[in-house]
């Protein structure tokens, strides 16, 4: 009984030895303090590094993010008394604000440095022994910084007790294979960061996939660095692995989107060392990395946005991010990740792309739910060379205010399980843009095609291997050009092997009878160009240009009073006159035409535009037979102006998939005629009015009819061609306006006149926005003064849109003579002032000097500003191109204000030859806002107009 007494007394002893360790906030109330808060072991856990721990505290900074402490920080002192001999304790930030802020932190025994550390904010907790044998008085303090800091597992260990370090708090988690963020959360976050995880932590950006190469990841870390202007976008993660492990593995690539061509750093380091770095683009494939991590205690993942030219943003993923210790065989293979392989490898042998393997990255300026069309319906189609696609996508290309050509790209990940690829390419019809462009196809980095489109070209197949290719890309690079061509793809399959026959893709076909009405076979041209109307200063409509036929409302007025139903127009057209383009286009560059191509298209030469309509006939008709006849002359003051004189006959021909069928002269006092020409089971049928020196009259082509009976001799019309081109020139008396001698003055002008034309058609249109400064007030100044010459040209610009036009009224006179009454009329046919009219056009001379004044001022500043531009440092590049784009913008300004001032002029002249012209008839006399005028010779009352007697008119 005695010896177990003993026994148990002995083992009291020992285990009151192990507890009597104990918190020093249990055992011990400071004796000064500030921003201090405790954490006794019996209440809530202090946070060190977002991990929780008993019994502790918390002293806080009372900074926000100045580095140097100015006020008086936090600080606790305790009396230890010098009854304790060591004190261990795990310390860190308390609470997460910037990656790169820190605090200092001391501990003094009796006024000698016990610990004297720096805590990041994004700092792991670290644990710490330290000698208190004999300490007094003990003082926590924080002298410089803005981390507040947390101290958990506090202990106090008198002597002859073993000191036991603080508890691992992911004890938890076995030493083994594990993915971040599932089993191991990172404790640090800040900026542009969402953690992927399927479960939510509150507080925290959290989501629940991302998808790379159309793959679905459902763990990892997703990076958003959208480029500021001024600034850039950053992102953390960091991670405690304790040194526990051996290798990391993550797979990194861009988020699928419309892609704007942005790209972003991904930094990893370990323990604050880099350990791999990357340029992530938009276009990237997804790669497999891995890395080297053992003995590492933190490692961290971060980003930031390139800084170059401004591109928008780009999201991207560093996922499946995964640590293996010492021994585990289970690490992957570096390099691309090709984790789409599994499933495209049970796609069929010959497989549909787009309904199959969406792209994982697109770019255009259309969008991509706008311009991808995956074979979800038979009504969501696109049309190209006039056959609609279900399947397929359309490369988009234009400018941006801070993009002068956006390309457009579709990028595939196909795993490198095809062979071939085969594909139908063309110009999207209905898009009435005169712009050539190309098309590039990428195998991997091996460039398979290059190819020019033509607009007006039928639609082009191809078939190119690709030998098992990871990534197929089709690119469109663009023009520069404001507007261009849009190119469809469609009918896109893939192959494993050689390209076979299929019938994957079946287009519908309407009903093809022995004879059809074209207009009523394809309900309209698919692709149908007449340049004139395209203006936003007249009041014409590019539908007053095709009748279908459906309507007793919709026709073609004809010269002669007569009415066409059912047919189309075409008109070419010289875009030197006042009616021709829109006040922006006329603004932006007094003679630069609408659409004209930089490329080879021959629809537009030397700024003249050919006007053509192009059909889908199906290649089921061998005839066509067509009644050609003249609207209305050729009418063009400003044409007239400059001497062009009467219009000469007009080059008409047609073409079959682009041979040539037909060769014809059409004449403005024409008759109506009619053709048949073979087009022997084309595809493309298209008729085309071919631009001569000076803009031609409106002919309409009608009474289309298709034949599938072979003609018996089709040669003849080639043969005959020429004769019927002198018959029917011999019909008109129209004449050429006389040419002037070679080397005369007026040849000379008119050749200054062309260079000047073509010098303003090739100036670059620049676009300014002024909206941030440097450092340098010599740049600023420079800046500033463009700005200003910018803003007064704008202003003139929003002032000089022609808000009227002309209305004719048609007189008699008591002695039976015809007479119009002219007006100008605003949009709610309100008769306008002609002196007014003529007066505001005057106001336009002053602000023309004003700019022109501003912009001789702007450039005293220019050489300073030039000179300075090296004292910018890392700004120097972006301030060079803003100061290089002002002075063009300077010499822009000046250009549209004398092109304004033009058009104004040449109102004006148009207003005085009317005024000259006015008379008093019936004792009736024009007016400021009504002008009687004689009609010109062989001029006569359109049929159906109304004949209103002058003395009864209203002349207000």
């Amino acid at each position: 009984m005695k010896k177990n007494l003993f026994l148990l007394l002995m083992l009291s002893c020992v285990v009151g030895s192990v507890k009597a360790q104990v918190y020093l906030t249990d055992a011990l109330k400071p004796k000064d303090s500030y921003l201090y808060q405790d954490f006794p072991s019996k209440g809530p856990d202090v946070t060190v590094g977002r991990y929780p721990y008993k019994g502790g505290f918390e002293i806080r900074t009372g900074k926000s993010n100045i580095l140097i402490a100015t006020d008086k920080p936090g600080y606790a002192v305790f009396n230890l008394k010098g009854a304790y001999e060591k004190m261990t304790f795990v310390m860190g930030p308390s609470r997460q604000i910037g990656e790169d802020d820190n605090v200092i932190v001391t501990i003094k025994g009796d006024g000698s440095f016990l610990l004297d550390e720096v805590v990041s904010s994004h700092d792991a907790p670290k644990a710490f022994s330290i000698d208190v044998n004999g300490v007094d008085e003990l003082r926590f303090d924080l002298p410089r910084g803005t981390v507040d800091v947390a101290f958990g597992e506090l202990k106090l260990w008198k002597a002859g007790q073993t000191p036991v370090m603080p508890k691992d708090p992911m004890g938890k988690i076995t030493v083994a294979k594990h993915k971040l963020v599932e089993r191991i959360y990172p404790y640090f976050l800040k900026g542009r960061v969402t953690v992927i995880r399927k479960q939510r932590i509150e507080d925290d950006n959290t989501a629940e996939s991302i998808s790379i190469n159309r793959v679905k990841y459902e763990s990892g870390l997703q990076f958003t660095a959208t480029q500021a202007l001024l600034d850039h976008t950053e992102g953390c993660a960091y991670f405690w692995l304790q040194k526990k492990y051996d290798k990391l593995s993550f797979v990194v690539g861009p988020r699928d989107n419309q892609s704007s061509l942005a790209s972003a750093w991904l930094t990893v380091k370990a323990d604050g060392k880099i350990i791999y770095e990357k340029l992530v683009k938009q276009t990237d494939l997804a790669e497999q990395v891995v890395l080297d991590v053992s003995g590492v205690n933190q490692v961290s993942f971060s980003s930031i946005d390139e800084d170059q030219e401004f591109r928008g943003g780009i999201v991207f993923g560093a996922v499946d991010i995964t640590v293996y210790p010492a021994g585990d065989t289970s690490v992957p293979e570096v390099g691309l990740a090709n984790a789409s392989k599994d499933k495209i490898s049970q796609l069929p042998d010959v497989c549909k792309l787009c309904s199959n393997i969406p792209p994982y990255s697109v770019r255009g300026v259309g969008s991509y739910n706008n311009t991808y069309f995956d074979g979800a319906s038979s009504h969501y189609t696109f049309s190209m060379g006039g056959e609609q696609f279900s399947e397929g996508f359309i490369l988009t290309t234009g400018s941006t205010l801070f993009d002068d050509n956006i390309n457009s790209f579709a990028n595939f990940d196909l795993a490198g399980e095809y062979d071939w690829v085969s594909f139908t390419a063309g110009c999207l019809s209905k898009h009435r843009v005169l712009d050539d462009d190309r098309i590039l196809v990428y195998a991997d980095d091996r460039l398979i095609l290059d190819t020019e489109v033509h607009p007006v070209m039928p639609n082009m197949h191809f078939e190119l291997p690709i030998n098992k290719c990871q990534r197929l890309r089709f690119v469109k690079p663009g023009t520069g050009a404001k507007k261009q061509t849009y190119i469809g793809i469609g009918d896109v399959l893939v192959y494993r092997g050689q390209v076979t026959d299929n019938n994957l893709f079946v287009h519908p076909r309407p009903d093809m009878p022995e004879t059809v009405d074209l207009i009523d076979l394809t309900k309209g041209p698919y692709f149908h160009f007449v340049g004139r109307y395209l203006s936003t200063l007249t009041n014409f409509d590019f539908n007053d240009c095709f009748k279908n036929g459906s309507s007793q409302k919709e026709y073609f007025q004809m010269k002669d009073g007569s009415k066409i139903y059912k047919g189309i127009m075409l008109e070419t057209n010289i875009p030197l006159g006042f009616e021709d383009a829109g006040i922006m286009d006329i603004v932006a560059g007094f003679f630069t035409p609408f659409g004209v191509l930089t490329g080879s298209t021959f629809l537009v030469q030397d700024g003249r535009q050919s006007s053509c309509a192009a059909f889908n006939v199906y290649n089921e008709y061998e005839t066509c037979t067509f009644a050609v006849a003249n609207k209305s002359v050729y009418v063009d003051e400003f044409e007239k102006t400059f001497g062009a004189g009467v219009a000469p006959p007009v080059e008409f021909k047609v073409y079959a998939d682009t041979k040539l069928v037909g060769n014809f002269m059409v004449a403005d006092n024409m008759q109506p005629a009619t053709f048949t020409v073979p087009i022997n089971k084309c595809e493309q049928l298209m008729f085309w009015l071919q631009c001569g020196d000076v803009r031609s009259g409106q002919y309409v082509i009608y009474d289309i009819t298709l034949d599938k009976k072979p003609m018996s001799h089709p040669a003849e019309v080639v043969s005959n061609l020429k004769q019927e081109q002198v018959k029917l020139a011999s019909k008109t008396e129209m004449k050429p306006a006389p040419k002037a001698p070679s080397g005369s003055k007026e040849t000379k002008e008119k050749k200054e006149k062309k260079s000047r034309k073509k010098d303003a058609k090739e100036e670059e249109q620049i676009a300014w926005e002024l909206n941030k400064r440097s450092s340098s007030r010599e740049v600023d100044d420079f800046l500033g003064a463009v700005d200003e010459v910018w803003k007064a040209t704008q202003e003139m610009i929003s002032k000089s849109a022609t808000n009227h036009r002309t209305e004719e009224t048609y007189l008699q006179a008591s002695d039976g003579s015809l007479y119009k009454a002219v007006s100008f009329v605003d949009d709610r046919g309100s008769k306008l002032s002609i002196s007014g009219i003529l007066a505001a056009n005057a106001q336009f001379v002053a602000m023309k000097k004003n700019i022109s004044n501003l912009g001789v001022n702007a450039r005293v500043y220019l050489p300073n500003a030039t000179l300075s531009l090296p004292n910018l440092g890392d700004k120097m590049i972006a301030f060079s191109r803003l100061v290089k784009t002002g002075n063009k913008a300077i010499t822009q300004c000046n250009r549209q204000a004398e092109a304004i001032v033009a058009v104004k002029e040449m109102e004006d002249d148009l207003i005085h030859g009317l005024l000259d012209s006015a008379l008093t008839v019936d004792g009736v006399a024009s007016t400021d806002k009504v002008l009687l005028i004689p009609l010109a010779e062989g001029e006569t009352v359109p049929q159906g107009a109304s004949l209103q007697q002058i003395r009864y008119f209203n002349m207000d």
